[in-house]
């Protein structure tokens, strides 16, 4: 029994005469043993026999599934990935994005450590800035996680006033997707207060409709409808 040196190189040196088997007991780090059986024949004085073995590199894939927080699955998230040198430094590998069902799969990978980083939302989500670690260790095994991302969200604040810039409690807005031409489905109503202010916390990215839906006593309903975009 021995070990290969720096070149790869082992010798078995005074083998008696006779039939021998020769095989691979222990693979180098990161590569799959080597399972084949030779044979060797020993017969003449001197003689320097000479096999060379090799061996296939260990390689296994990383599978990320991009959804969001009530667990859909999101298309064109981009990610990144690197492999993590021994330094400790990131070496850019390759780039891809999210299919329809929120994957994205590196495939083929070296025996090692690599990272993975979303370097690209999708429309109306905010970056997900985690960076997932990896260790490639089995041939052949796929390696999974899941990366989440919080959609996009922001405030909206109305000032209702008179024509002479008195401010009005008591109006009434109401927020309406903007494919909702016919203004059919009210997501959010909001009522002015005291200083003339009604506020829409926490929108969902998008475009929306703003209608005045209900006037202060006392006013004519205004007619105005604004379009709202939340980005």
């Amino acid at each position: 029994k021995g070990v290969t040196d720096e070149n790869g190189i082992l010798t078995f040196t005074d083998i008696a005469y006779g039939v021998y088997r020769l095989k691979e007991t222990k693979s180098p780090e990161g590569y799959l043993l080597n399972d084949e059986v030779r044979t060797i024949t020993i017969k003449d004085d001197g003689l320097t026999l000479e096999e060379s073995f090799e061996n296939l590199r260990i390689r296994g894939s990383i599978e990320v599934l991009k959804v969001s927080e009530e667990g859909t699955k999101l298309r064109d998230a981009e990610f990144s990935l690197y492999q993590v040198l021994a330094d400790k430094t990131l070496k850019f590998v390759e780039m891809k994005t999210t299919d329809d069902q929120g994957l994205v799969t590196f495939e083929n990978l070296e025996y090692g450590n690599y990272a993975v980083k979303e370097t690209k939302s999708p429309v109306g989500y905010n970056l997900n800035q985690e960076t997932q670690m990896f260790e490639i260790r089995e041939q052949g095994k796929i390696l999974t996680t899941s990366v989440t991302n919080v959609m996009i969200r922001g405030n909206l604040q109305v000032t209702k006033s008179s024509t002479d810039g008195k401010l009005l409690e008591g109006a009434e807005f109401t927020i309406y997707a903007r494919a909702d031409e016919k203004l059919l489905h009210p997501l959010a109503v909001a009522t002015t207060n005291n200083e003339g202010l009604a506020t829409f916390s926490r929108i969902a990215y998008g475009d929306y409709w703003l209608v005045e839906t209900k006037a202060p006593e006392g006013y004519l309903l205004g007619e105005s409808i604004k379009e709202i975009k939340i980005r």
